[in-house]
Formats: structure tokens, sequence, C-alpha cells
């Protein structure tokens, strides 16, 4: 799995991206990033959801209460 640190390294390079001009980018360039963008985007949230999951579990109400 990827490790957090790199996480944060992909997100500081896509904001370092959005300082570029995406005006010099032809049309097909254009739908090439937003179609890796979607991709990227989706398999963010697919892990968002699977790490979501994995914190709920030690929060189960049939595991009692610790304290």
């Amino acid at each position: 799995m990827i490790s957090a640190a790199r996480l944060h390294e992909i997100a500081a390079e896509i904001r370092g991206d959005q300082r570029s001009s995406l005006a010099d980018l032809t049309d097909d360039e254009l739908l090439e990033m937003l179609a890796a963008h979607e991709v990227l985007g989706r398999a963010a949230r697919a892990l968002q959801g699977r790490l979501s999951g994995e914190v709920g579990v030690p929060s189960r109400t049939e595991l009692g209460n610790e304290a």
C-alpha cells in the first residue's frame, strides 16, 4: 500500500501543477489531463472508503466499551 508520506507528496505535486498555465496545453492534452485526474480522484475516493471502513471496525458497538 502507498504510504501516507507518498500521498502527501502526490498532493503537493498536484497543487504545484495548478500554478502551471493550462492555457498552454492543447485540447488533446487538456482532455488527457482531465481523464488522468478523474482516474486519480476515483482511486483516492476508493481508498478513502476502505480506510474509513477500517477505522469503523474498532468502533463497532458489539465490541463493547473499553472505558
